[in-house]
């Protein structure tokens, strides 16, 4: 049991962070070997076929047949590389709910708050080294970007909107498993009177990073304390917040305030202009609204990489949410039967809301986004033994 904890500890750990000494460049070899690993794992540590094992290899029988389509385009280790990342969430699903108390709530909470802390740190000594001119340090996840400034370092991760989704999701995956632990959900009153230095470094980082995608996130994670009595502090905090804007001039909650009037107007063409950034999250959502789904291409896509011009770049004219462009309609609903059986419990839930302005209703083959679907599912782990009465007095208690 020992053995398995500690593993679920380091997928965790190790996709939801970038660091440079290990991961190198863009493609990581340590996580590409470690997502290799996990089917032969899966069949070491549980033999016996799961739910979201059935799901897991329809959508990936299903992606390769849409592909074939066009076989111009078909690149068998692009389907490869997806089906590793979609093997690393079976795996650790399955490891989760192999016997009971593989991971105890106690050793969740710690491990979910080691990684926040460490996070706020590093942010921390980048903005300290990047003050006294250091902007090439590999030991400290600072590679000597063009973007790096005092107010926008990238974290432990590839760039500041990673670190950005990952703390916000953590922070809310600690919130939610210490309302397990205590029964009652956590409040305002709660975290200032107990976790006041955590929260207000934990705010430090998400707000001096330089994402207007974390300003973002804690508009979002906000909704958590949201009742009666708060309703009536917000506008007060949301009035000091803009004062202090006016002569702080904050870049990244300028760009959110900024992107949210944009967005509520639907003109593609002004969120381009507002910020190129955040276009490449909003403009697939709005793209697959107004597709045409009489159309063959809709159900069972273009192909692979379809959306992506001479360049190599992302045509933001094409790009659709999921993959839809590339393997259709069809494809992504089992996707979301996938993440839905594996990591998020209820449709109406903050999960959801994440899923959906933060990574664009997208499950892509990138890092950040299955390290948060790691994170989703320990919450749906823990949620579930809450609400069945299941949990424990002594996973609380107990000291690992």
């Amino acid at each position: 049991m020992e053995v398995k904890r500690w593993f679920l500890a380091l997928l965790l750990i190790m996709f939801n962070t970038h660091y440079l000494l290990v991961d190198f460049g863009l493609i990581s070899i340590t996580k590409l070997t470690v997502m290799a690993l996990c089917p032969f794992l899966l069949l070491s540590f549980h033999k016996n076929i799961s739910k979201p094992l059935i799901i897991a290899l329809l959508y990936l029988l299903a992606i390769y047949i849409c592909a074939l389509q066009h076989p111009a385009q078909f690149r068998m280790t692009t389907i490869i590389y997806t089906a590793l990342y979609v093997f690393l969430l079976v795996t650790f699903t399955t490891i989760l709910y192999s016997e009971e108390n593989v991971l105890t709530l106690n050793f969740a909470i710690k491990l979910l708050n080691r990684l926040i802390w460490i996070y706020i740190l590093v942010v921390i000594a980048q903005q300290l080294f990047i003050l006294i001119g250091i902007r090439h340090f590999t030991p400290l996840n600072l590679g000597g970007d063009s973007y790096l400034e005092v107010n926008r370092v990238p974290g432990l991760s590839l760039e500041p909107s990673h670190s950005g989704r990952i703390m916000c999701v953590a922070f809310y995956a600690w919130l939610k498993l210490n309302e397990f632990q205590k029964g009652v959900k956590i409040d305002i009153h709660y975290l200032w009177a107990y976790e006041r230095r955590f929260v207000l470094t934990f705010l430090y980082a998400m707000l001096f990073m330089g994402s207007a995608t974390a300003v973002l996130a804690l508009i979002l994670l906000s909704f958590y304390f949201i009742n009666r009595r708060s309703l009536l502090i917000l506008p007060i905090v949301l009035i000091v917040v803009l004062f202090i804007n006016e002569r702080v001039e904050f870049k990244a909650l300028n760009r959110t305030i900024k992107m949210i009037a944009v967005v509520s107007e639907g003109d593609k063409k002004s969120i381009g202009k507002t910020d190129g950034s955040a276009a490449y999250r909003i403009y697939p959502i709005i793209n697959t609204i107004e597709s045409d789904i009489s159309k063959k291409e809709f159900w069972i896509g273009n192909g692979i990489d379809s959306a992506k011009n001479k360049l190599g770049l992302i045509d933001l004219r094409k790009s659709k949410i999921g993959n839809i462009n590339d393997y259709g309609f069809i494809c992504y609903t089992l996707l979301l039967l996938l993440i839905y059986s594996c990591a998020i419990y209820r449709f109406f839930s903050l999960e959801t809301l994440f899923f959906v302005i933060l990574m664009s209703c997208t499950l892509a083959n990138v890092y950040y986004s299955w390290g948060i679907m790691i994170i989703f599912t320990i919450i749906r782990y823990f949620q579930i033994k809450y609400e069945c009465g299941n949990l424990r007095i002594e996973e609380c208690d107990e000291t690992e």
